[in-house]
């Protein structure tokens, strides 16, 4: 798993710490990691590279029609996650 995020570094890793759950991730792309943010594909993009895995084999989990506008702009199949719930009525496909 990653975390695709438009937070600085420093936010995401005091969060990670402050959580415990840096340890669930493989990988991390964070603000200073690409020059594009959300709505375009970049940060998703980075994140399916550093994991080695095709960004069409992705699922994303996104908080934002931004975020969601990104990840299914690079492929992925994202879930829109709402006030910290799933919306499955709102599920889509990346590749269609």
């Amino acid at each position: 798993m990653a975390v695709a995020t438009g937070t600085p570094r420093a936010n995401l890793e005091r969060i990670l710490a402050d959580t415990r759950l840096a340890r669930y991730f493989r990988a991390t792309v964070c603000a200073e990691d690409v020059e594009r943010h959300k709505p375009n594909p970049d940060t998703f993009l980075l994140a399916a590279e550093r994991l080695r895995v095709p960004a069409r084999r992705c699922l994303a989990f996104e908080d934002t029609s931004t975020g969601f506008a990104a990840a299914t702009a690079a492929g992925m199949d994202c879930v829109p996650v709402e006030a910290g719930e799933i919306r499955w009525d709102r599920l889509q496909s990346g590749e269609g």
